[in-house]
């Protein structure tokens, strides 16, 4: 009973990864860079090899839109006409409901408009 060894060599590793492309669908670099990439961490240890995957970055939208120093100035001069003083508790309270009116209505097309007392 004589066994017939196939010899590893490049052209067999080769066409592994010709077949791999092929089934797979990708292209033959990136096969190329997952074999390097299993050869460096079989080297590293002798532990199952891993591959971990790209992380995906979510889109972050800001929760309120920015308060320019003209506002921040309105808002602290509302605080001195009512006799108050301005803490930052009470200055963070009106920014927050002067930020949400604000987007209320900006999505209606609506504008903020001072009407003078006489």
């Amino acid at each position: 009973m004589c066994s017939e060894k196939k010899y590893l060599n490049s052209d067999f590793f080769k066409s592994a990864q010709k077949i791999a492309t092929q089934a797979c669908g990708v292209s033959h670099m990136t096969v190329r860079r997952i074999f390097v990439e299993a050869n460096k961490s079989t080297d590293d240890s002798d532990e199952e090899v891993q591959f971990k995957s790209p992380r995906k970055l979510y889109k972050h939208l800001k929760k309120c839109s920015e308060l320019d120093d003209f506002d921040a100035d309105v808002i602290i001069h509302k605080f001195y006409e009512r006799n108050e003083y301005p803490t930052a508790f009470s200055i963070l309270n009106e920014i927050k409901k002067k930020i949400t009116t604000l987007s209320m209505m900006r999505p209606v097309g609506k504008k903020f408009v001072k009407k003078l007392k006489i």
